[in-house]
């Protein structure tokens, strides 16, 4: 085969790939330069052609370099998935990634229109000494791989090719890559673990020795970090939970442990000020001192801070159906308790 732009038509005759007939070069300054038909009347089909050049090129490329490098879509899961509290079927902790092998590797003959098992593979990838089981390489430009050979079990690389400039990009590629046009066929697809790529966001509600408390953000491998003064922590993953936050779900936990617990929080006449995003609120929360639904009446502090609960004269619990449907809200949690002994 020769390129448009290395064809010397003034010694050498070229002939079409498809039919077999006699070409001549178009090389103008106007149109891509390009070989056509010197019988004009002639019926040539491009489809034919199209697939006998992508054949020939294939082999080509196999046959004049180092590596024929190939990549597919393989399954990935996080390397700590076996002991991760937090682990499910999220992309977080499971996800597609691709693995890359040089077919030069394990193949060393490249053949065209061979057949094995019963089956025709356009261009065939086997290995001298018979060690792996050969490789398809399948053109398709009208007619994709039949299921019989499909489900044959023979490894088959299946590339669609619409035109030319598909066989170039293809092999120009320094991997060819699974995609819309290339299919790969009974390759194993083994499940890799993996570092993943980012872990997942957790809030953490800190109850301190001092009774105070506070919501930081770890992510699944930090989460169990434990501030030398805390005394409880309680941890879930990092999303929305319709009218609590965090920093609600914490205090109501650590009053299930500490019953004597007293903050405002917990006090059914607090009001939390109003913020756009549910996380913003409970970071908030450990930093701005709680709005008193009572000041007016009462006369109490309009802000407060959670801890002037313990000395406040109006301070009212929630009632535990109140606590228990705040509580139901936050399903898979971490719960840490230093020990006091």
């Amino acid at each position: 085969m020769v390129h448009i732009y290395d064809a010397t038509p003034q010694t050498d005759t070229y002939y079409c790939v498809g039919c077999g007939k006699p070409m001549i070069t178009k090389r103008g300054k106007i149109r891509a330069w390009h070989y056509a038909h010197k019988n004009n009347t002639l019926k040539c089909s491009y489809e034919t052609y199209l697939h006998r050049v992508a054949k020939h090129r294939l082999c080509e490329r196999f046959l004049q370099y180092d590596s024929f490098a190939i990549s597919f879509r393989a399954p990935c899961r996080c390397i700590h998935i076996n002991n991760c509290h937090w682990a499910d079927d999220s992309h977080i902790c499971n996800w597609d990634s691709y693995t890359t092998f040089d077919l030069k590797a394990f193949y060393s003959k490249c053949a065209e229109e061979q057949t094995y098992n019963g089956y025709r593979a356009d261009v065939l990838l086997s290995n001298e000494l018979g060690k792996y089981p050969p490789v398809f390489l399948e053109i398709c430009v009208s007619h994709p791989c039949s299921n019989e050979k499909i489900e044959s079990g023979v490894k088959i690389i299946e590339l669609t090719i619409k035109h030319e400039t598909d066989i170039e990009d293809i092999l120009n590629a320094n991997v060819i890559e699974e995609s819309n046009i290339v299919k790969f066929h009974n390759f194993e697809r083994y499940v890799m673990e993996c570092e993943p790529e980012r872990y997942k966001d957790i809030c953490k509600f800190t109850l301190y020795e001092n009774d105070k408390m506070f919501c930081s953000y770890p992510n699944c491998m930090t989460y169990l970090q434990h501030h030398p003064k805390a005394k409880l922590e309680v941890c879930v993953e990092q999303q929305f939970y319709l009218g609590y936050s965090m920093y609600d779900y914490g205090a109501f936990v650590a009053l299930s442990k500490y019953p004597n617990l007293r903050t405002c929080n917990l006090c059914r006449y607090h009001e939390d000020r109003m913020m756009d995003d549910e996380w913003e609120i409970a970071k908030e929360k450990s930093k701005s001192p709680i709005f008193c639904k009572l000041y007016k009446k009462f006369g109490t502090k309009k802000y407060c801070a959670p801890t002037e609960a313990q000395s406040c004269s109006y301070y009212k619990p929630y009632s535990q159906e109140q606590r228990q449907a705040i509580l139901r809200q936050f399903n898979k949690n971490y719960i840490w308790q230093k020990d006091e002994n």
